[in-house]
């Protein structure tokens, strides 16, 4: 099962880039979890206004996959900040 340990590692090298693993929360205190969580906040309402506003056709697919992107890790944080105990009142819906 080659095909599965080269998805697997190709996973955890893009968790690493993103900080989505485990061990960088742990680490993390809290102003800096928060952090995090507005930065990832920001680059979900900048994927939607890019979404909003893209003209090409050719680059509404693009913006789709950028936009759920965003919002994944947006929502991820948030779930690892509730688990961790933190409190924060972040929106789980964008408005501008």
């Amino acid at each position: 099962m080659k095909s599965t340990n080269v998805w697997s590692d190709m996973m955890t090298s893009i968790g690493v880039r993103l900080n989505l693993t485990e061990e960088v929360f742990e680490h993390r205190g809290e102003q800096e979890m928060l952090s995090l969580i507005d930065e990832a906040r920001r680059e979900w309402l900048a994927s939607k206004n890019y979404f909003d506003n893209v003209l090409d056709p050719d680059l509404i697919d693009h913006a789709v996959y950028v936009s759920q992107a965003a919002e994944k890790r947006y929502m991820y944080l948030l779930k690892q900040a509730r688990n961790q105990g933190l409190i924060a009142h972040f929106p789980t819906h964008l408005s501008n």
